[in-house]
């Protein structure tokens, strides 16, 4: 049985998401977010007397815009030339 989408709207970017809400954003683990978290790869809130962690979306479109690597172009080039026909 597939899950429901924990994110009802399109939050805004000041909104701060559980771990759980960005790995489904991100289309990662929730485990993988948590390595970020403990690394301090991406800043992070402890809210409430639980301290329970939290991450404004702001931060999660910053920590993409400065980490992400795009697919190598040659790749890219080298599987479409052999995926055309003669």
């Amino acid at each position: 049985m597939p899950r429901e989408s924990i994110l009802v709207d399109e939050p805004s970017p000041e909104a701060f998401l559980t771990e759980v809400q960005v790995a489904e954003l991100l289309s990662v683990s929730r485990y993988t977010v948590r390595q970020w978290v403990q690394s301090r790869r991406i800043p992070f809130y402890r809210l409430g007397p639980l301290k329970l962690v939290r991450i404004r979306l702001a931060d999660i479109q910053a920590y993409l815009k400065t980490s992400f690597v795009p697919a190598d172009p040659v790749k890219a080039k080298i599987k479409e030339v052999c995926n055309e026909s003669p």
